[in-house]
């Protein structure tokens, strides 16, 4: 184990860790903490400043907020094997989704039974790795999963993931998995024909979502899939209320609150257990992205001072979550001074790899540093190589 607990309320990692991964130790503001690593630095490559103490920040307000929901933190959102390695250690289970993410997690954990499978669709070759592995634990929504699962895992615990309303989140993903509430009985019978081993109901509100509500009212419609599964004696032990949660702390405790309430109203007396698939809500705040300026261009249009800067990370890197997360990049700079309109573009030859336009920032100059905090949630995890760029390098801190 990596954490000392260091009085009720606080945690820390141990020095062995510590010196694992040359983890530094920050005592003051990001700035400042900023300079002392670039005046360091003999490159001009991108890294990421990782926070590993936003971790244990994160991992003690839940337990606040929701100690009886116990979390399988999404790997999709970040894969970054220290931060994975630390979350193991604080017993926060794992979300995977494919044979990759399985094997990554099981090198870390060594136990299958902290692994949820929780991919409605499953290549065969994935849900072979998974038995191998003793994954137990996934989730269905549809006939042909659950033959699949017949012939190629049939000891598996089934979770079955219903269809919620998701019209209060940016990215919707009803459209694509769970089963609708009047085809759970058909489909349940099933299961008992096939003799699989149901163990509850899972649903996910979408991710972004902007309305608490929608976790109270997923309960109502889960209370609604239990007493279906009642009146054919099919026991629920299991609900995963899934993902949605949001990276911001004091948003995060407004949806606790209508979670506990909808737990209270529709599930009092009830002997289950309660898991959530959060990602973002994690992993948002552990990067900040550290670029450069690379390139810069002056520009005159309408007697006004343009300028369009080049960075070394682009949509092709981490700001792809653009266009598939949402994201609206609010860069920073570590300087003031007369504002100009701005237009930053990422390193590739692609005219559309465009970050931020037509934005207020100070002048800035060949080697200045630009960055960018909370980027830890679908940036890296997804980025590509295009073009031969990446963000390879990590660098650790922990603020005491």
């Amino acid at each position: 184990m990596y954490i000392v607990p260091m009085d009720e309320d606080t945690i820390q990692l141990q020095p062995s860790f510590i010196e694992k991964y040359k983890v530094m130790i920050k005592h003051e503001p990001l700035q400042p903490f900023l300079y002392s690593i670039l005046h360091k630095r003999t490159t001009d490559r991108p890294f990421y400043l990782v926070h590993l103490d936003r971790v244990f920040s994160a991992y003690e307000t839940w337990n606040n907020e929701l100690p009886m929901v116990k979390p399988f933190y999404a790997v999709k959102s970040n894969n970054n094997p220290v931060v994975l390695e630390i979350m193991s250690s604080l017993g926060i289970n794992f979300d995977c989704a494919s044979e990759k993410e399985i094997e990554l997690v099981h090198g870390i954990v060594k136990d299958g039974s902290r692994i949820l499978y929780a991919n409605p669709c499953k290549p065969i070759s994935h849900l072979q790795y998974s038995k191998q592995k003793d994954v137990q634990h996934m989730t269905f929504d549809s006939e042909e999963e659950l033959y699949k699962v017949k012939l190629y895992h049939p000891q598996a615990r089934l979770i079955l993931r219903i269809a919620v309303d998701d019209t209060k989140s940016v990215l919707r993903f009803n459209r694509k998995f769970g089963c609708k509430l009047e085809d759970v009985h058909e489909l349940l019978l099933l299961v008992k024909r096939l003799n699989l081993h149901f163990i509850g109901f899972s649903f996910h509100v979408g991710s972004l979502c902007s309305s608490p509500v929608a976790f109270y009212e997923a309960l109502r419609t889960t209370r609604c899939a239990v007493d279906v599964a009642s009146g054919i004696a099919l026991e629920t032990r299991v609900i995963d209320i899934g993902g949605g949660f949001p990276g911001d702390r004091t948003m995060f405790i407004r949806f606790a609150a209508e979670i506990r309430k909808g737990m209270f109203d529709f599930f009092q007396g009830k002997q289950i257990r309660f898991i959530a698939e959060p990602g973002r809500y994690f992993s948002e705040s552990t990067q900040t992205l550290v670029m450069n300026v690379i390139g810069k261009k002056q520009v005159q249009e309408k007697g006004q001072t343009k300028y369009a800067y080049f960075l070394n990370d682009g949509t092709y890197g981490g700001f792809g979550s653009i266009h598939y997360d949402k994201l609206i990049p609010h860069l920073q700079v570590m300087k003031q001074g007369e504002m100009f309109m701005s237009t930053f573009y990422g390193p590739t030859c692609d005219s559309m790899d465009v970050l931020v336009e037509d934005y207020f920032f100070p002048e800035l100059f060949l080697g200045d540093c630009v960055y960018h905090e909370n980027f830890g949630a679908y940036t890296s995890v997804s980025a590509t190589d295009f073009n031969g760029y990446k963000v390879e390098d990590c660098i650790y801190c922990y603020n005491l």
